[in-house]
């Protein structure tokens, strides 16, 4: 009730002033007096009153609102300025509540899509139209260069590796196709030494590298001399497999007594001697050298029991070991004390290189 005498002294007091400065009545000031007058009488006024109270509340907040917008958006845009890698060329509007931004973005820089979304710009409120390009002088710009001369050097690299791949790949590939062509040749004059001897290229000469038995050894020595395609042929480093294989069954051969018998009296190593003079045959034959004669060596009295079993040692070596008893030289005695035990060796003689 006080606030409608208020309001009624309010419209009082502007009629009055109203009619003091009116000289001359208009169209617009006759409405108004109307409007004025009207609002003392009848229940419109308090109606009339309402909507013009809400409409100024909706126009004050619209305006708030409006005002709070804005200075989000100017905040959202002075940001993505501020930015190294993006550049705002324009923003326009693209109806009431939205708008579209135009610009240039680095493919390193921030989404401008969350820089918008921290000043509560979502997705449904802008549209976008950034176009990818590399910015200079920036972080970014930066990071991009080391990048690229990352991969530049990885690059390099790669292709270097490349290249001494296929280098040695040639190299290994010719030196290959060498060393088959100086083989066969070899081969032709030596048959069967590609079976035995490999040779390796080394940076200016073969090396040979294998083992051969005599007299093949010495042919292939020969024949490496005269017939290198290249460079030379080292053979210094090729097994003597006769001077080897005989060595060691020589000494064999030459280190048991072959008088010790086992406990039912039967030689012990007369077998095993045997078979390894077989075998001594069989390789010098092969090498194509003279086989060797065997001298008896004793040590004991001479006696008829001593000569009998010295007897019996020779049958068994000739019929086991296919001896023929010209290689076995007459027994060679060596007296010793009478308490020492008797012992007989064979000792070869003619060996291969004597």
């Amino acid at each position: 009730m006080e606030e409608r005498e208020s309001l009624s002294e309010q419209i009082e007091a502007l009629t009055t002033r109203l009619e003091a400065i009116e000289t001359k009545p208009t169209p617009a000031s006759k409405k108004l007096r109307a409007l004025l007058t009207g609002a003392e009488e009848g229940p419109g006024s308090v109606l009339r009153i309402s909507v013009l109270g809400c409409l100024a509340a909706f126009i004050l907040g619209w305006a708030l609102f409006s005002g709070i917008r804005d200075y989000q958006w100017r905040s959202a845009i002075n940001e993505l300025r501020s930015e190294p890698g993006i550049e705002i060329t324009g923003v326009e509007r693209a109806g009431l509540f939205k708008k579209r931004v135009f610009g240039l973005r680095d493919p390193l820089a921030p989404q401008a899509a969350d820089i918008l979304a921290k000043h509560s710009i979502g997705a449904s409120s802008v549209d976008l139209f950034l176009a990818e390009y590399h910015s200079l002088n920036t972080p970014y710009a930066t990071e991009r260069a080391a990048e690229e001369n990352e991969r530049y050097e990885g690059f390099i690299k790669e292709v270097t590796e490349a290249i001494g791949d296929y280098s040695r790949e040639v190299r290994e590939q010719r030196e290959g196709d060498l060393e088959r062509l100086q083989e066969l040749l070899l081969e032709k004059v030596v048959p069967g030494s590609r079976e035995n001897v490999q040779l390796q290229w080394n940076r200016d000469h073969f090396e040979a590298v294998g083992a051969l038995y005599q007299p093949t050894l010495e042919k292939y020595r020969e024949s490496a001399t005269s017939l290198a395609v290249r460079g030379t042929i080292d053979t210094s480093g090729l097994i003597d497999l006769t001077s080897a294989g005989t060595s060691e069954l020589r000494q064999l051969i030459e280190s048991p007594n072959l008088l010790e018998t086992d406990s039912r009296g039967e030689f012990v190593h007369l077998d095993r001697v045997a078979r390894l003079i077989r075998d001594y045959d069989k390789l010098v034959n092969d090498a194509n050298i003279q086989a060797p004669s065997f001298s008896i060596l004793v040590k004991g009295p001479d006696s008829d029991d001593l000569r009998s079993q010295i007897e019996a040692v020779e049958t068994r070596l000739s019929a086991q070991a296919s001896l023929d008893r010209s290689r076995l030289k007459p027994a060679s005695f060596t007296s010793t004390a009478e308490s020492a035990d008797s012992s007989v060796r064979l000792k070869m003689s003619n060996r291969p290189g004597e």
